[in-house]
C-alpha cells in the first residue's frame, strides 16, 4: 500500500491493483497452511499466532475468524475467543450491515457454555466450513455471489439466448471485479428450474449473497426483473426492473449498469480501470451477440452434435463481425473440445484452433477468456511454461475466474508447483464448488501437499457430483494407497480407465498388490508393461519390489513425459521413489523431463508476447 506512480496509465493501475490482490491472497493461503501444520504438529500457540496473521490480510474472512475463534477455545482461551467473535460481529454490521453466520454464532455459543448444534460442530472442519449435502466451502461475506440462471420470462425460443447471454455475460462483468467472489455459471447452472429456496442454494455454494432475474423479450423491446438477496436472512436487499429497446447498445447499458449496482450493493469497490472496463462493447451486432449466446449453450451439453454446432454459430457470429473476439475464442473453444472429446485429431484441430485464438487476441489483449483459451490449445506439455504465464495472466484479469485458476493448479501440479497448486484449486472451489472437476484438482493438490485424508475425502465428492467420471475412483484411489489402505485402493483400481492418466491406474495398483503381498499379479502386471513399451511403469514396479537396478536400468529408457509419469515422479509415491530420489538418477530424470517440456523453438508470435 503506498506505492504509487504519478501519470501512470489506467492499464498500470489495473495491473497494480491485480499484483495487491493476488499477492495478498497467496499471504493468506500461506498463513492458514501455517496454522493446519502448526496445529497438526501440537503447537497451538504458534496455530493462533498464524491464524491472527490470516485474519489481518483478510478481517472480512468469516472462515478465518471462525478457525481463529476454535483455536482460542480449544486452549482455553475463552476471552480471546470471545473478542475475537466480538470484534468480526462489529464488523460485519458496521461495514455490510450483516451478522455472523449460524455457524459461527453456534461456535461462540458453545464457548459461553451453551450446547452447541452437532449440525454446525461436524461441519467446521480444518477452518473450511462444509455446507451440509455438499460439501462446498462456505463463503457467508456478502461479497460472496451467486446470479442464479435468468428465467425467460416470454417462454418463447427466441428469448432463451438473450435471458442466457445476458447471465453469462453478467457473470463475467462481475468475476472481473476483484473485490468481488463470484460463483461460477457450471455450479449456478444446476439450480435451473430448482425449487430449492435461497438459503439452501447459498449455504450450497457458500455465498452471502444471491441474485435472481428474469428475461423478457417482445415487441422490440428487453425487459430485465432483478432482486438481489440477503442468503442468511432471505432479505430483499435491492431490485430494480430495466426496460430498454432491444439493441446491443441497450443490452450493454443493462450489463454494465447492473454489474456496478450489485457490486455496490454488496459494498464491493471499483476500481477506475474496472469501472473503465465494464460494459465494453464486445460486438456491435445484434445477431452476432444471439449467435455467440446460442453457441456457448451448445457448447455446454459435450456432445459431438452440439460441438458442432457451437462452432457453426461461432463461426457464423465472426462472419457477422469479424472483430467479434470472443466469438473468434468460442471457435478456438469448441475446436479444442473436438479434439478433447476424441471427434476430431490434434493436427486437424489445433491449428485452427490456434489462429482462432491468436486473432482474437490480436482484437482484444485483455480478453482472459483468450488467454485462457490459448492455454488449452498449447494444452500439451512442450508448452506447459506458455500455458503458465496465460493462465495468471487470465486470473489477473478476471479473478473469479474459475475455469482459469483450476487449470492454473493442474498446470502447476504438473510443473512442480504443489503449494500453488493447492492454493489456486482451493480458489476455483470456492467459485465453482459443484465442479467436478474443480474438486478432484483440490483433491489431488491436497494429496500433493501431503494431506491425503482431504484428498480422499474430495475425492469422494468429486464421484458424488459426477459417479460416471472414472478421475474421481482414481483420485480416491490414489488417497487410500497414499493412506496404507491398499487392499481399499485395488477393489477400486481393477478394470478402471483413465483416458488422460494412461497407466497410471494401473501402476497404482500393481504397487498396491506389492505393498499386500501380492506378488504374481504385480509381476503380471510389469510383464504388460514391458510388452506395452512402458519403461515407467516397469522401473516403478521394480523399485517397489527391490530391484533396483532393473528400475534403474527401465527408468534409463524413458523418453517420453506425459502427465502422470511427470506428477508421480516430482510428487508421489514416496516410500517407493524414495531410494531413487536419493540416487544421481532422479536428477539426471528430471532435466530429462524439463528439457522436453520448454516452450517451443522459434521466436512466440505477437499475441503470445501480449
Amino acid at each position: 500500500e503506498g506505492f504509487f506512480v504519478a501519470g501512470a496509465s489506467t492499464d498500470f493501475d489495473q495491473w497494480l491493483n491485480a499484483e495487491r490482490v493476488r499477492l495478498r491472497r497467496r499471504a493468506v493461503e500461506a498463513a492458514r497452511s501455517l496454522v493446519d501444520r502448526r496445529e497438526a504438529a501440537g503447537d497451538t500457540a504458534d496455530a493462533i499466532r498464524w491464524a491472527r496473521r490470516a485474519s489481518s490480510l483478510d478481517p472480512d474472512d468469516e472462515v478465518v475468524a471462525r478457525r481463529l475463534i476454535t483455536l482460542f477455545a480449544g486452549a482455553g482461551d475463552r476471552a480471546g475467543a470471545l473478542r475475537t467473535y466480538e470484534g468480526l460481529a462489529a464488523r460485519l454490521a458496521r461495514e455490510f450491515d450483516a451478522e455472523p453466520a449460524a455457524e459461527t454464532r453456534a461456535a461462540v455459543d458453545g464457548v459461553r457454555g451453551r450446547r452447541e448444534s452437532r449440525a454446525a460442530g461436524a461441519a467446521v472442519r480444518n477452518g473450511a466450513t462444509v455446507a451440509q449435502g455438499s460439501g462446498s466451502l462456505d463463503h457467508p461475506s456478502i461479497r460472496s455471489v451467486a446470479v442464479l440462471p435468468f428465467e425467460n420470462l416470454g417462454g418463447t425460443e427466441a428469448g432463451e439466448p438473450f435471458a442466457a447471454g445476458l447471465h453469462d455475460d453478467l457473470l463475467t462483468e462481475l468475476s472481473k471485479i476483484a473485490s468481488l467472489s463470484v460463483i461460477a455459471r457450471t455450479s449456478v447452472l444446476r439450480y435451473r428450474g430448482t425449487t430449492k429456496s435461497v438459503t439452501e442454494i447459498a449455504r450450497e455454494l457458500g455465498v452471502g449473497t444471491i441474485v435472481e432475474g428474469g428475461v423478457q423479450t417482445a415487441g422490440g423491446r428487453i425487459r430485465l426483473n432483478v432482486q438481489l438477496i440477503d442468503a442468511q436472512t432471505g432479505a430483499h436487499r435491492w431490485g430494480e426492473r430495466f426496460d430498454r429497446t432491444l439493441s446491443m447498445d441497450s443490452t450493454l447499458e443493462i450489463q454494465s449498469e447492473l454489474a456496478e449496482k450489485i457490486a455496490h450493493a454488496v459494498r464491493g469497490t471499483l476500481t477506475p480501470a474496472e469501472r473503465e472496463r465494464l460494459g465494453r462493447p464486445p460486438t456491435a451486432h445484434l445477431e452476432a451477440y444471439r449467435l455467440h449466446a446460442e453457441g456457448r449453450r451448445s457448447l455446454d451439453l459435450r456432445t459431438e452434435s452440439t460441438i458442432r454446432r457451437a462452432l457453426d454459430h461461432f463461426q457464423s457470429a465472426v462472419a457477422i463481425d469479424p472483430d467479434y473476439a470472443l466469438a473468434w475464442t468460442g471457435i478456438a473453444d469448441a475446436l479444442s473440445l473436438l479434439h478433447d472429446y476424441g471427434f476430431e485429431d490434434a493436427d486437424s484441430s489445433f491449428p485452427r484452433a490456434r489462429t482462432a485464438v491468436q486473432r482474437a487476441l490480436e482484437l482484444d489483449p485483455n480478453l482472459a477468456e483468450a488467454h485462457a483459451s490459448l492455454s488449452a490449445v498449447h494444452g500439451i506439455p512442450g508448452h506447459r511454461y506458455l500455458v503458465d504465464r496465460h493462465l495468471r495472466r487470465a486470473v489477473e484479469l478476471r479473478p473469479s475466474y474459475a475455469e482459469a485458476h483450476n487449470w492454473l493448479s493442474w498446470n502447476c501440479m504438473v510443473l512442480g508447483d504443489a503449494v500453488q497448486a493447492l492454493a489456486s484449486a482451493r480458489r476455483a472451489v470456492e467459485l465453482d464448488p459443484l465442479s467436478p472437476e474443480a474438486v478432484s484438482n483440490f483433491s489431488l493438490s491436497s494429496l500433493l501437499n501431503g494431506d491425503a485424508a482431504t484428498a480422499l475425502r474430495e475425492a469422494r465428492r468429486a464421484r458424488e457430483l459426477h459417479p460416471a467420471w472414472t478421475t474421481g475412483s482414481f483420485y480416491e484411489a490414489l488417497a487410500l494407497y497414499h493412506l496404507g489402505r491398499h487392499t481399499e485402493a485395488t477393489h477400486l483400481l481393477r478394470d478402471l480407465t483413465v483416458e488422460w492418466a494412461g497407466s497410471g491406474p494401473l501402476v497404482t495398483l500393481a504397487l498396491a498388490y506389492v505393498a499386500t503381498g501380492d506378488r504374481a499379479r504385480a509381476d503380471e502386471l510389469r510383464r504388460a508393461f514391458d510388452r506395452e513399451g512402458d519403461p515407467y511403469a516397469s522401473g516403478l514396479v521394480h523399485l517397489a519390489q527391490g530391484n533396483q537396478d532393473r528400475a534403474f536400468d527401465a527408468f534409463r529408457r524413458v523418453d517420453r513425459w506425459i502427465y502422470w509419469p511427470a506428477l508421480s515422479l516430482r510428487h508421489l509415491y514416496p516410500h517407493v521413489l524414495g531410494p531413487l530420489r536419493a540416487n544421481a538418477l532422479h536428477a539426471e530424470m528430471r532435466q530429462a523431463m524439463e528439457h522436453s517440456w520448454r516452450e517451443e523453438r522459434g521466436a512466440p508470435t505477437s499475441a503470445e508476447r501480449a
